[in-house]
């Protein structure tokens, strides 16, 4: 299912589904200790997880490319984006919080850049993000410069092979498929 990049709502809503599907069945087959935050029951603007049992951790799913990564002499299959109304809103209200970048792509190409298959998790503390941020270009979202949706403007651009825990995922596949009976299980492969 195709979603506008500017539809919120829609996009928190899939957040939902892929913050379930993160704690059920990724980080359990790579060790990862972590549980959807009780809070999120009755507050839906709380961070995301906990992680290790007692670290307040907010889930990033990304499931397209930064394409124009190369534009900031980066490499897209090493570069998310992070919103800078999240960087702003964690340093205020959680500065102790973890980011973990859960990135899953298969190989594509557009704007003329070719991007291999990803899937991996990587996992930073804000001071972490924050020292890349300091040097990080910013880019701004064309389409949302008059937003009035709540929409973020702009992002920092990450790269991910500057997290000290997190890696690619070279067995799991988190897309998930039923087989005769019904059940559901993730592929593997």
């Amino acid at each position: 299912m195709v979603r506008e990049t500017e539809d919120k709502e829609a996009w928190c809503k899939h957040g939902e589904k892929m913050e379930n599907h993160f704690v059920s069945t990724v980080a359990p087959s790579i060790g990862l200790d972590v549980i959807i935050n009780p809070e999120k029951k009755t507050n839906k603007y709380t961070y995301d997880l906990i992680l290790d049992g007692t670290k307040k951790a907010d889930l990033k799913h990304q499931g397209t490319p930064f394409f124009m990564a190369t534009r900031y002499d980066l490499i897209p299959n090493n570069t998310v984006s992070f919103n800078r109304k999240d960087y702003e809103r964690y340093k205020k209200l959680y500065p102790d919080i973890f980011v973990v970048f859960w990135v899953q792509w298969d190989k594509q190409s557009r704007y003329g850049v070719d991007v291999d298959a990803q899937n991996g998790v990587w996992i930073f503390s804000l001071n972490e993000l924050g020292e890349q941020i300091n040097h990080a270009p910013l880019h701004t979202y064309q389409k949302r410069v008059k937003d009035k949706r709540g929409n973020a403007k702009d992002s920092y651009l990450i790269k991910l092979d500057s997290s000290n825990r997190g890696g690619i995922i070279p067995l799991v596949r988190v897309d998930l498929k039923k087989d005769v009976t019904g059940n559901t299980e993730p592929l593997r492969g």
